[in-house]
């Protein structure tokens, strides 16, 4: 019997209009007409944390016949620690001993505790935005170990883009506040990447903090009060879950936003800019596949995005007085 695991950060999927996704449940519909398994029950699990904004299953559902089917030759544990982090390690040493063929593991937290409580179980990891900057390994090419996964992050591309076309959407801005969560590993390498991009748009950059729920508010409030004209909101379970949080807040103190998931956009956020979740969940499921038919995760080089999505809410422009530039009409995805 073969199986696949989950655990999550926060909870394993993310509503978007009534729909709910996670990113192993659209790999293994996507693994359906991949897997050549023959007759083999595969067990896979998933320690996960919140990933996104679209589902995929609406994507790849037209592939979705064949050979893996959870429930008859597919198996999938999922746990979820709702938002506490503390349990990850006890979930994780939970889903080792299940003894599956993968652990699929989404955002940096829940893949530390996977590597923590296992050094021979293969690891698929998702979400992770910089696995080398935060210690996890120490090369992409070779990841070496039971470890390997998809990025979110290009290492000096992401918190640069972000800028450039939040400038470009508001090209009067020179004072842009940045939005992090100071016990995020990644965000302190996001916020030196953003710190260097700066000035080369001749804006200045003010950080401002949150690693909780109630002190998002105050922290937006505290980048009003320094005059910032626009701001960007770094990918974030905090911030991008529910996907309304941040941007029914930002909407209050009237501050141009862009964010990294598209569920934010959808949820009233200015714009968003980041990896596309659908192409990232096929190449997931591909890997999936290596893995179960021999491959070692060692082996296997870590991929970053390979497509991108900018997407603006028309409404939410107009709301703030904004004109979508010609540029990004031609460019972004535009919702209403």
């Amino acid at each position: 019997m073969r199986r696949l695991k989950a655990t999550c950060d926060v909870a394993p999927w993310t509503a978007i209009g009534g729909e709910f996704w996670s990113p192993l449940r659209a790999a293994s519909r996507s693994c359906r007409w991949m897997l050549e398994l023959k007759g083999r029950r595969r067990r896979i699990e998933s320690l996960c944390s919140t990933w996104g904004n679209q589902t995929p299953d609406r994507h790849c559902g037209r592939n979705c016949a064949g050979a893996a089917i959870e429930g008859q030759n597919l198996v999938i544990e999922r746990r979820n620690a709702q938002g506490r982090r503390d349990l990850l390690p006890a979930l994780a040493g939970e889903l080792v001993a299940l003894h599956p063929d993968v652990i699929v593991a989404s955002q940096q937290p829940a893949t530390r505790a996977a590597k923590d409580a296992t050094s021979t179980v293969p690891i698929l990891f998702i979400g992770v935005a910089d696995p080398v900057g935060v210690g996890l390994v120490t090369s992409l090419a070779h990841p070496g170990g039971n470890l390997t996964g998809l990025t979110t992050l290009v290492p000096g591309h992401t918190a640069t883009k972000s800028l450039q076309l939040l400038h470009e959407m508001v090209p009067s801005a020179k004072r842009i506040a940045m939005l992090v969560n100071p016990t995020n590993e990644v965000h302190r390498i996001v916020q030196q990447e953003a710190l260097q991009a700066a000035p080369q748009l001749g804006v200045r950059l003010q950080v401002h903090e949150a690693q909780t729920p109630d002190e998002i508010e105050p922290a937006l409030r505290a980048a009003v009060s320094d005059r910032a004209e626009a701001l960007v909101v770094v990918g974030e379970a905090l911030f991008n879950n529910p996907p309304a949080r941040v941007p029914e807040l930002v909407a209050r103190v009237r501050l141009p936003a862009i964010y990294l998931l598209r569920a934010n956009v959808e949820a009233g956020g200015l714009m968003s800019s980041g990896p596309d979740l659908v192409d990232m969940s096929g190449r997931l499921a591909a890997y999936i596949d290596r893995i179960l038919k021999g491959a070692n995760p060692g082996d296997l080089a870590i991929q970053q995005p390979m497509k991108f999505q900018v997407v603006i809410n028309r409404k939410t422009a107009k709301s703030l007085g904004l004109t979508i530039p010609q540029s990004l009409l031609l460019t972004a995805e535009i919702i209403d």
